[in-house]
């Protein structure tokens, strides 16, 4: 973890995971038509790479990215890294569908 004060308590820790029992979005997943760029961060204990890449693989078309240096907030985390994979990306998608 690159931001300590991004840490969850291990109270925090056990109360998020209990929020997310049984949450399971990939029943779903096969039936997305929007385009999808899943985004990693290569240190992410709670949501690791190869869980973005089973995101990535079941979604038709969606891409896959890894930022380094990065946990499970990489938005805060490596903001210009995630910036410079989600701006070309929109600009991208923006583009096919005008």
């Amino acid at each position: 973890m690159t931001r300590p004060d991004l840490v969850l308590t291990a109270q925090e820790f056990q109360r998020a995971n209990a929020a997310l029992a049984g949450f399971d979005n990939r029943p779903i997943f096969e039936r997305l038509t929007c385009p999808t760029l899943a985004i990693s961060g290569r240190d992410d204990a709670l949501n690791p790479p190869r869980d973005g890449q089973e995101v990535a693989a079941a979604i038709p078309g969606a891409r896959f990215a890894v930022v380094e240096r990065a946990g499970h907030i990489l938005t805060a985390e490596r903001t210009d890294e995630y910036l410079a994979l989600v701006r070309p990306f929109l600009a991208e998608v923006s583009l096919r569908v005008r």
